[in-house]
């Protein structure tokens, strides 16, 4: 080979070389520029995750976390600077208390999705619900290397379903008081039958209807309710005088209720209530007003004697209820009570006159007095 000819060659296999070292170059700069947008890619999504409202961590088949999003970090009040890698989910409390940590282990054994809902108590003391969701992630031979977890706090969602409960619960209770009341009969049963409705449902141990005798500057205790073991107390509770209640009755008057926490506090001016409605035992009462026509026509009161403590809204809510109602069955039987003396008086009156009455229905007697009957020798049943 002669000098050209190798310096041909040499040429050649020179560009060759530069055109491979070319085209590594380029694929180096092609996987770079792969490498570049998948940093992007990462970061962008990681940002997403950063942002969303939602916790999220993900976890490897030995429970070391690699990657936990903030959001996840407070609601299970971790502190933010602490690293993910450095959390084992089967030892660290926060994981354990709120169910993750045996949500994660259900789904690695069965290498499915799952959720489940829990409370937790974090350490301010304040009770979350949580609804964890687990998803099993898989390598590209198919074998689970991890599991992915989203942590969603339903705290204001069960709070409106345990609202939405109690409301319809207060709805159905109401429901069944007030068919006792229109369909009852016998006054004396239905209310006792009430009475002990609502000590139930308030958990109360004693329960009582008090009406005013104003004409005689009394209060009487009519009905009462009392649970097992607590001793009656309605005969005590009659014709007590009406001296010393002025404030409960202006407080009534406005629609206030009289709520008693601890009975071992209460001021001199309450006192009096030991008297009428306040057994030695007791530890915490609550009364409200009962009207009839916008007139004060006593009180439901309620005690609890096995503890002290503030009655709730729910509670005053309810009894405020029913005393309206109460009310208006007791000024229904008081006004047929007084209409039927009435007809009875008049009855008296008609049948012991001396003057004939006929009373008339379409031209036909349809009733006639005694005398009627001995000036025309005419018989009622006639």
């Amino acid at each position: 080979m002669d000098e050209n000819e190798k310096k041909t060659r040499f040429l050649e296999d020179l560009d060759r070389v530069r055109k491979q070292i070319s085209e590594i170059e380029e694929v180096e700069q092609e996987r770079e520029k792969k490498e570049r947008e998948l940093n992007e890619e990462k970061l962008y999504l990681n940002t997403l995750l950063e942002e969303l409202s939602v916790g999220i961590l993900s976890v490897n088949v030995q429970g070391i976390v690699h990657f936990m999003n903030y959001e996840a970090k407070k609601k299970l009040g971790i502190e933010s600077g602490q690293e993910a890698n450095e959390m084992d989910v089967w030892n660290v409390p926060a994981f354990k208390k709120s169910g993750i940590s045996e949500g994660i282990r259900k789904c690695l054994d069965s290498q499915k999705r799952g959720s489940i809902e829990s409370v937790y108590v974090n350490e301010a003391e304040k009770k979350r619900y949580f609804r964890n969701s687990f998803s099993p992630l898989f390598s590209k031979d198919g074998s689970i290397n991890g599991v992915m977890v989203t942590i969603e706090d339903v705290t204001d969602e069960k709070k409106v379903d345990v609202g939405l409960k109690q409301k319809l619960g207060f709805e159905k209770f109401m429901s069944r008081i007030l068919s006792r009341l229109v369909e009852a009969k016998d006054n004396e049963s239905v209310f006792n039958e009430v009475l002990m409705d609502i000590g139930i449902k308030l958990n109360a141990d004693r329960t009582g209807l008090f009406l005013f005798d104003k004409d005689n500057h009394l209060i009487n205790c009519l009905w009462e309710w009392h649970s097992e073991g607590i001793e009656p107390q309605i005969e005590e509770r009659k014709n007590v005088p009406l001296d010393g209640f002025s404030w409960m009755i202006e407080d009534f008057s406005d629609n206030k209720t009289v709520q008693i926490e601890n009975t071992e506090e209460i001021d001199e001016t309450q006192n009096s209530l030991k008297k009428l409605c306040l057994g030695e035992e007791a530890g915490s009462f609550l009364a409200v007003p009962v009207f009839h026509d916008e007139e004060l026509i006593g009180f439901f009161g309620a005690e609890w004697i096995s503890e002290q403590g503030k009655w709730t809204e729910p509670d005053i809510s309810l009894l405020k209820e029913i005393s309206k109602n109460l009310g208006r069955v007791i000024g229904q039987k008081k006004s047929d009570d007084t209409q039927r003396k009435a007809n009875n008086r008049f009855c008296m009156l008609v049948q012991a006159g001396f003057e004939a009455i006929v009373i008339l229905k379409d031209g036909i007697i349809a009733d006639a007095n005694h005398a009627t009957s001995s000036l025309f020798e005419y018989k009622p049943s006639e």
